[in-house]
């Protein structure tokens, strides 16, 4: 398998919890530090999974990205 090198984004839009029951898109959101072993996707479509608008009521700590069904 081969890496490519590419420019990354500093920033990318996700849905960011802000406070128990309450979900943002943000277009701010910082990119993390890729690990050893762990690729980045570039998304071109998203759908809302059950199980991501079941979270709005069990918002986890203010900053966590959710979504979790992706293209």
């Amino acid at each position: 398998m081969t890496s490519a090198t590419h420019n990354l984004p500093n920033h990318q839009t996700a849905i960011v919890a802000e406070g128990p029951g309450l979900l943002r898109v943000r277009h701010d959101a910082p990119v993390p530090a890729l690990e050893p072993g762990v690729a980045l996707v570039k998304t071109a479509a998203v759908a809302i999974n059950p199980v991501d608008a079941k979270m709005v009521d069990y918002s986890p700590v203010p900053g966590a990205i959710h979504g979790y069904d992706f293209a």
